[in-house]
């Protein structure tokens, strides 16, 4: 992977657990232990844009790139494609909502996290979960770093049982409840 920052994360992102909100706000896991069958056909992919390159940013600023991030999905991807979601590393606990989204191609769902200011994204198969990145670089030949999608509950280190689903899908709420500006009018005659 292209940064040395990239290659740092990479543990805690092959040991993500990662968990989607439906729209009756029903939570499943879409990797980690117990995960649910994957929503939609093909692979899922899963993005935020918090933190971009890696570097944590202030509160505020998370807040509002998670709005702008839910924003752009509602007016750019399918109805029905897409759905809140959070990644999170079960040892330390650190949280990013993001999005997931089905029937995207790596290519696409690679250039969308690069426009969020990722060093990867999460590709999830019914398998895997692979770790790509989004720095435009090919493919490696051995492949991208992968783990299995399922693991088991008692997994070293993992809090899964302190996962504060409530209170992160609560922050979806808030930021999807904020009013998104209508499309500028088309200019001319």
């Amino acid at each position: 992977m292209g940064s040395e920052r990239a290659a740092e994360l990479l543990g805690s992102w092959l040991a993500s657990v990662l968990v989607r909100w439906d729209d009756d706000g029903v939570a499943s896991v879409l990797a980690g232990p117990s995960a649910a069958p994957l929503p939609g056909s093909g692979p899922v992919h899963v993005l935020t844009s918090l933190d971009p390159y890696g570097e944590p940013q202030p509160v505020g600023r998370n807040d509002a790139l998670l709005r702008d991030l839910l924003a752009w999905a509602a007016a750019e991807l399918p109805a029905g494609s897409w759905w809140p979601a959070t990644g999170c590393d079960p040892a330390s606990g650190h949280a990013e909502l993001g999005i997931a989204i089905a029937g995207r191609g790596r290519a696409a769902a690679a250039a969308d996290g690069a426009r969020w200011g990722q060093l990867a994204i999460y590709e999830l198969t019914d398998e895997e979960l692979v770790v790509v990145p989004c720095d435009g670089s090919p493919e490696p030949a051995a492949g991208f770093p992968r783990a299995p999608r399922r693991w088991v509950r008692d997994a070293p280190g993992a809090i899964l049982d302190q996962l504060p689903l409530e209170a992160w899908r609560s922050t979806f709420a808030a930021a999807r409840a904020r009013p998104i500006p209508p499309p500028p009018a088309p200019e001319g005659p």
